[in-house]
């Protein structure tokens, strides 16, 4: 079974994601039995970053 999230929780202190509870995020989903197979960070269109896409393997 596979999965798409799209992960978008911003950094209070800055404009891009947090990696803190993304890793926090990834850490709970192999708990859960998830597998992740790709994170693709998905850009503005001046080139920042603004959310990360996930494809999650169970």
């Amino acid at each position: 079974m596979q999965k798409v999230i799209v992960f978008r929780k911003m950094s209070f202190w800055t404009s891009q994601p947090d990696m803190l509870k993304l890793n926090q995020k990834i850490q709970s989903l192999n708990k859960d039995g998830w597998k992740v197979q790709s994170i693709v960070p998905n850009v503005s269109m001046v080139g920042a970053i603004r959310s990360f896409t996930l494809l999650l393997e169970k």
